[in-house]
């Protein structure tokens, strides 16, 4: 209830995140990785006291942006 900023990363550094943004729901992100490529996303939070998270939540994720289906054809001889 009381989580009122959040940085999200690609890097565990928190590196491409130097500022912290309002926090917010289903948040757009882009992973850095490719399709069928594992990644992981890192995120920080900060309370309205201005207290920081412990510990990175860390999400992992693997890219899928499309599927390909080779259909199967039978003859019977």
């Amino acid at each position: 209830d009381d989580i009122v900023e959040m940085k999200i990363s690609n890097d565990p550094t928190f590196a491409d995140a130097p500022t912290w943004d309002p926090f917010g729901q289903d948040v757009p992100w882009t992973i850095a990785a490719g399709p069928g490529e594992l990644a992981r996303v890192y995120v920080r939070f900060k309370d309205d006291h201005g207290n920081e998270s412990v510990g990175t939540e860390v999400g992992v994720i693997t890219y899928a942006p499309y599927a390909s289906y080779m259909p199967v054809i039978m003859r019977d001889r």
